[in-house]
Formats: C-alpha cells, structure tokens, sequence
C-alpha cells in the first residue's frame, strides 16, 4: 500500500500508525516512494505538512509503534534482525533509540502503552506455541513478564480466561479496559474474537466477543469507556 503522509512525500508501506492528538501529528514509518532507506514520518492535520526523520541506527523493521508524551514504543526487529522493543525520541539527527530490548520478544504484533507500562502482543504459532501478553515498564522498558498460557486452546470457543488462539491486535487504547483481536491463521468463528480484561497476568473482567454475538445491542462496545 502507499499512503499519503504529506503533499509532496508519500511512503510505501507505512502501515503502523500513531496519533499524537496534543500536537495534531499522525506518526508511521516506511519506505518513502523514490526507494531507499525507510524513515519515520510525521503529517500535520489537517493542514497535511510533514516531516521525515532517519530511522534509528539500530532498528530495521517496526510493526507496530505508539505515540505517547514525547516518546515514539515501537516493536519489530533491531539491525541484528531480532524482535526488539524500543524508545525513541523523534529527532532529524540520525542516531540510535534511547532504549532498547530484546527480553522475551519472539513475534511482536502490537504495542500498548497504559498507564505506567507497555503491553506487547507477543503471537508465536511456531510449535511450541507461545501466544502471550508481555509487559514492559515504561520508563526503563525493564521485562515485567510474560502472561497467559501460551500454548492456544485445542478446541474453538473456548473461554478459559488467559488462553490466547493468537493475540494480534490492540483496540481502544484509551478505553478503562484493555480490548484484543484475537485470531488463530487460517480458522473461522470460535477462534476469530475480540477478548477483553481489566488486568492483564489476573484476567479480571474477562470477556469474550465473537462474530456471531455481535448485534445492534453490543455491536462495537469494546470502543466505549
């Protein structure tokens, strides 16, 4: 895909986005039109303006990536080719993340910043499966732990709270509880949900919603406080 983050410049591939609402800036990163070296980027809304930063010397590959009070978190690999997380300030001189690591990070899909900590939806299929919830501290990127079974459930429609078919996608990220797509490859219903939980490690206020239960009553509820 090519999306259009300015009226002069667009990037190939940019699909992670973040939002920085205080300054009205959307963030992504890719690979700009003419070819080369991919860059992050930022465009103004709505007045379209943006602005290119060199990507960090030790990243390859982001994604998923969130804006939050002046940093940029971002998972994908580092320029050893292994699954990282880092923290970055959004700079036009070139240089490396402030932090970086590599802890427990296997196929990092998305990132969650909440409250004091990052959130990591770690979606690993490769026998032993190991679909976990990872958490970082936010300040240090220090690894907290990793949470849920791991290894997804044998059977669809399974509820066990913590039981992962294949975390994939964070939803509503200002919402008071967390909201996950939750995918197995390849399957139909029973296994194709959004989960939700107020904590993650206890699941308190574990909820399962599925194609099927969805209706004009609770239709798109996960996008509400």
């Amino acid at each position: 895909m090519t999306t259009d983050l300015g009226y002069n410049t667009t990037l190939q591939y940019a699909n992670p986005v973040t939002v920085d609402s205080e300054h009205n800036r959307i963030y992504t990163f890719g690979t700009p039109s003419a070819g080369g070296t991919p860059v992050i980027r930022y465009v103004n809304y709505p007045a379209g303006t943006g602005v290119s930063y060199p990507r960090p010397t030790n990243l390859l590959s982001v994604s998923a990536l969130e804006y939050r009070d002046g940093f940029l978190y971002m998972v994908g690999t580092n320029s050893s080719g292994t699954a990282a997380l880092f923290r970055y300030v959004p700079t036009v001189t070139a240089g490396a993340a402030l932090m970086v690591t590599t802890a427990a990070l296997e196929y990092p899909m998305d990132i969650l910043v909440k409250s004091d900590y990052i959130y990591v939806a770690n979606y690993n299929s490769i026998t032993p499966a190991n679909h976990r919830i990872l958490k970082f501290d936010r300040n240090t990127l220090a690894f907290i732990g990793a949470y849920g079974t791991g290894i997804p459930p044998a059977t669809p429609d399974d509820n066990r709270p913590g039981y992962f078919y294949g975390p994939f996608l964070f939803l509503a990220e200002n919402n008071r509880k967390i909201y996950l797509i939750d995918e197995a490859t390849g399957t139909g219903n029973g296994q194709n949900r959004v989960v939700a939980f107020d904590e993650v490690g206890t699941w308190k206020g574990w909820e399962i919603f599925r194609s099927e239960d969805l209706n004009p009553a609770n239709e798109y509820r996960y996008y509400y406080c």
